[in-house]
Parts: C-alpha cells; structure tokens; sequence
C-alpha cells in the first residue's frame, strides 16, 4: 500500500467521524423530535396506539434519549414495564439505526405486536424509515422514506 493511499484512507475516516459526531444538545433535539414523530403517528394510526413499550436491545443510546423525550414531552405514551412485561400484548416500539450525515438524519423506528391469545395471524411488524433535516438548532421530519411490514404468528 501507498503512503497515499493510507493518508487519503485516513484523511477518510477522520472526516467521516467528524460528520456524525454530535453534541450533545444536538442529540436531544433530534431525540425530541423523534418523539414528535412517534406521538404524530400514534395519533393518526390504528396500530401503533400507546401505552407503548419501548425495547432498548437495538439501540441503547438513542432508545434512552428517546424515552427521556416521550417521558418529558408525551408523558402518556410509554406503559411501565412492570405493569405489561415484554411477553403482553402491548404495542412494542424499539429504535433501529439513526443514521446522521451533515444536515440529515435517517431513523428506523420498529412498532411490532403480538397477541398470543388470538388464532391466525396474531402478530405484526412496522419498520419505518423517516428522514429529518436540521433547522437550526432543531429537526424537522419530512415525509417517512419507506415501509416494511410483515405479518405472522408469534
């Protein structure tokens, strides 16, 4: 390899680094605002209805900043664990990837639910892809980029 190649390789990775690196009020803001995107679409959608449970096993991060969001904004939107436990038939939402380049951010949100006391098909999973670009010190969501649904047993 070429002492070329390896400053550019280098020059490469810094730079990348240094476009998703964030502050930390930054984060918040886009936190807040994808908790404005999850109390839009509980308000408009038959499925995805609250008390949620929000699961933190794909992304801990920003799960975290999430609920700090919907516990501070959207108070009512998040079930207590203990009252419905992982198996119950609540409406489960976890947070996939968040994806920052520059100005724009990309965001998975997955809302999924099992109802084990029901024949058929008794289990659904919406994974979203939304797009949001800063304002200033804050985010603004555009239009969802894509949906993937599936249906099935649990």
């Amino acid at each position: 390899m070429s002492a070329r190649f390896c400053m550019f390789s280098l020059a490469f990775l810094l730079s990348t680094r240094l476009l998703t690196a964030q502050s930390v009020a930054d984060s918040t803001a886009l936190a807040k605002s994808i908790a404005d995107l999850v109390d839009k679409d509980a308000r408009k959608s038959v499925d995805h209805r609250p008390p949620f449970v929000l699961t933190s096993d794909s992304n801990p991060r920003w799960s975290a900043l999430l609920e700090a969001q919907l516990n501070a904004q959207h108070g009512q939107l998040l079930a207590p664990v203990a009252a419905t436990g992982l198996s119950s038939a609540a409406v489960h939402l976890s947070v996939g990837k968040v994806m920052i380049q520059g100005d724009t951010a990309r965001v998975i949100l997955t809302w999924s639910r099992c109802q084990p006391g029901r024949t058929g098909m008794n289990f659904w999973r919406h994974e979203i892809t939304y797009e949001l670009v800063r304002h200033g010190t804050q985010w603004r969501a555009l239009a969802p980029l894509e949906e993937v649904d599936g249906e099935g047993r649990c």
